[in-house]
């Protein structure tokens, strides 16, 4: 979501960037543009809690393909110069998956498992350093997996174009009354993992916007998301309660609309039995 709209959420979400970090990330996204020469917008996609530390994450999304593409950039609020985070091996996937411990806040950080450094032998003395699996890939793998799961948009806010390209709709003013409140009015940003959905986006003819995401109605289990209004009922707030720190907004007749993260990174095991 934009930096400019952030007050809309965290005063709902009882998170809140300081001024330094929202300058701070400025600074880092025009830098990151320039010297990438993205063509994207950069976003804000949430903060993650660490015990010495915190990580401030960045998205940037590219149109031009079939779904839209996103990539991820990192930092600390101690240095405001965005790193990416890098595509995961299954190895990596498989190895971050079943850590539980909180995140650190280094992204050098390695010994999981308490092992020290292995020290080159002296004949391999100047040879690179195997690469090896760390916090910044264990970061890599939850922020993916986070914005896999909560990252959503209202109904008719993503449209299939004539060429068979899913854009941002310049159609799109947002909710209506009676739909703000409903889980079906809110669908995964995501490509589409159910198959009539992927068959769907290459049918011919217009595909209307409800028929192609994935539903937040469908997912398991259904208590996974919660949906308040504030006090005039105009804007809508859904949470994912399965990762306790996702937290979404869409409001009547508006086209602004957005969702961010604030949380340890770690999902919530014990969701399926709280109901």
């Amino acid at each position: 979501m934009n930096l400019s709209t952030m007050p809309k959420l965290s005063a709902y979400a009882g998170q809140i960037l300081n001024a330094e970090e929202i300058s701070g990330l400025e600074s880092g996204m025009m830098e990151r543009k320039l010297e990438e020469k993205l063509s994207g917008k950069l976003q804000f996609w949430g903060k993650i809690f660490g015990s010495g530390q915190d990580y401030l994450i960045i998205q940037v999304m590219e149109l031009y393909g079939e779904f839209p593409e996103k990539a991820f950039y990192y930092c600390n609020p101690s240095n405001y110069h965005l790193r990416s985070l890098p595509p995961l091996s299954k190895e990596y996937e498989d190895t971050a998956k079943v850590l539980t411990t909180r995140f650190t806040g280094d992204a050098s950080f390695f010994a999981y498992n308490g092992e020290d450094p292995e020290e080159p032998d002296a004949e391999e003395e100047g040879t690179p350093p195997v690469e090896r699996f760390r916090e910044l890939h264990r970061l890599s793998y939850v922020v993916r997996k986070i914005d896999h799961d909560c990252a959503i948009v209202p109904s008719g806010a993503l449209i299939v174009d004539a060429a068979k390209r899913v854009i941002f709709s310049p159609y799109y003013n947002g909710l209506s009354y009676q739909s703000l409140s409903e889980q079906r009015a809110y669908f995964h940003f995501r490509r589409p993992e159910n198959l009539q959905g992927a068959a769907i986006m290459k049918k011919p003819g217009f595909v209307k916007p409800t028929e192609f995401l994935d539903c937040i109605s469908k997912d398991n289990p259904t208590q996974m998301w919660s949906i308040s209004l504030n006090s005039a009922g105009t804007t809508s707030y859904v949470k994912n309660l399965f990762w306790e720190g996702y937290i979404f907004y869409a409001s009547v007749d508006s086209s602004e609309f957005g969702g961010a993260y604030f949380g340890s990174g770690l999902p919530n095991p014990d969701l399926c039995f709280m109901f």
